[in-house]
């Protein structure tokens, strides 16, 4: 029967890199054909033993290989060799598989939730016990750092531990309930699953197909280890979902949590307080801050000196027009400014301004006869009278002058008509034009009726309305759209030319 290589190292299976390399320096130098000249065969055989076994254990994949199929290779069998096409991993190796986790996902077993050996709280514990202590002998072999001063694999350290305990019935939620939870909820192996590898290394024939098999065994070795994880974290979530302590705990835990916040905030309100009342109570006024009477009876006489001094005169009365804004030192200057022309323009506009803004509110009724002009009105009044002013005085001229010469002008009545507009005026002009002063002859239409003087009434053709001044009649037609009704004589003259 085969010698296990853990034994003949004189090693453990637990044994680091390090402590693996020191057995075997002690074995070389013990089993060294060259430190036995008196049993050189035996020496030699003893040492390629030695060696072989350094070779398998120092080698990750080797070593892996070595451990699953273990029994295997130390059991013989009646034709001297082992078979390899067995799959069996022993559980010391594999440790907990995923199928033995999933065989906890059952209800029935935690129905007695008490600290008994059958009660739900020391089930619970034993599986994430053996977890606990596979994962620290796994980082060990791996050399780790950190991995050798955990006690996982003491049960009953619960100091020097890297994985929280699930602890009993009576274990504090706040302390180390909500710990367990939090650590194994982000659980990650740290084995490496080296057991599922489909290629041993040491069977390749050359360095392609060697980098092929440790691509292919990769692959299966991080799914076993993806498949570890969650079922250790969904087996985390099926306890705590059913874990009295959690449910009562976490109310409690929330509460003791607002209060211990809402005390520290009051005792640091306090804190503040006091700092500020040491502030002000440290104060000290500055020698450049104090000031004696003295100096304030000298600062008082420089200001009041000062300002008896360098008083300035008041303000002289000034008179204000608000309708022109504009300011007069006198009262003459403001009458005077007041019987200007453009001074009662711009009061008559505001006049007709504030007429119509109260009938447009509904405030004054509304009036044909209003003694109130718009701006515009004015102005067009204005540009009127000066253009009868200019035409009259050019008449007079005329006639003068025809007087003079003994000839006689026919007088166009189409002046007078107050309805008619500017254009209309230009076309009976040019109408018209050619039959007066120019020829110094004149129709017998033209002539028969001399022109008829303002009788001081002024009536409206349309309506028959009486007005007292042409103006009055000059804003009835533009406020009723009424026009003067042209002459028959007029008519005729049209027909006859």
């Amino acid at each position: 029967m085969k010698t296990d290589y853990y034994e003949l190292m004189g090693v453990s299976t637990s044994t680091t890199e390090s402590e693996l390399k020191k057995a075997y320096r002690k074995m070389a130098l013990l089993y060294h054909p060259d430190k036995n000249p008196d049993n050189v065969e035996e020496a030699t055989q003893r040492f390629a033993e030695i060696r072989l076994a350094y070779e398998v254990l120092s080698d990750p994949q080797e070593r892996a290989w070595y451990d699953a199929h273990k029994s295997q290779i130390l059991r013989e069998d009646t034709d001297g060799g082992v078979n390899d096409q067995e799959e069996y991993v022993e559980p010391e190796v594999a440790g907990t598989t995923v199928d033995e986790i999933y065989k906890f996902f059952d209800p029935s077993l935690y129905t007695r939730k008490d600290d008994s050996p059958a009660g739900m709280y020391q089930i619970i514990k034993r599986v994430f016990n053996k977890l606990a202590s596979e994962e620290i002998l796994a980082g060990r072999q791996l050399g780790l750092d950190g991995y050798s001063q955990y006690q996982d694999d003491d049960p009953d350290d619960e100091v020097n531990v890297l994985y929280p305990k699930f602890g009993n019935s009576k274990s504090d939620y706040g302390s180390e309930v909500r710990r367990f939870y939090q650590v194994w909820a982000n659980f990650s192996t740290v084995k490496t699953f080296s057991w599922k590898d489909e290629y041993r290394y040491s069977t390749a024939g050359d360095r392609r197909t060697r980098r092929a098999m440790e691509r292919e065994n990769k692959k299966t070795r991080d799914i076993a280890r993806r498949e570890f994880n969650e079922a250790v974290r969904s087996f985390v979530s099926f306890v705590k979902k059913r874990d009295p302590r959690v449910k009562e705990g976490a109310a409690k835990f929330e509460q003791e949590r607002k209060r211990k916040q809402q005390e520290d905030l009051r005792k640091q309100i306090e804190r503040d307080r006091a700092a500020h009342a040491a502030q002000m109570g440290q104060y000290r006024e500055q020698s450049w801050q104090a000031l004696d009477n003295e100096d304030l009876a000298e600062m008082e006489r420089h200001f009041v000196s000062d300002s008896s001094d360098d008083a300035e005169p008041e303000d002289p009365q000034l008179y204000e027009c608000v309708i022109c804004d504009k300011t007069f030192k006198t009262e003459k200057q403001f009458k005077s400014h007041e019987n200007s022309a453009k001074h009662k323009k711009l009061l008559k506009q505001l006049k007709w301004e504030m007429r119509q803004e109260g009938i447009t509110l509904g405030i004054d009724p509304v009036s044909e006869e209003s003694d109130f002009v718009s701006a515009d009105e004015a102005n067009e009044e204005d540009a009127t009278r000066a253009q009868f002013a200019v035409e009259e005085e050019d008449e007079l001229s005329k006639l003068a002058k025809a007087l003079e010469e003994g000839k006689t002008f026919a007088i166009d009545e189409s002046d007078d008509d107050w309805g008619t507009s500017k254009k209309d005026k230009k076309d009976k002009k040019k109408k018209n034009k050619g039959t007066s002063s120019v020829s110094g002859t004149a129709s017998p239409a033209q002539t028969s009726e001399p022109k008829e003087k303002s009788t001081g009434a002024e009536i409206c053709t349309v309506c028959s309305s009486t007005f007292p001044s042409r103006n009055k009649l000059f804003q009835h037609v533009n406020a009723t759209g009424h026009a003067l009704a042209p002459s028959k004589k007029s008519n005729k003259n049209k027909k006859k030319k």
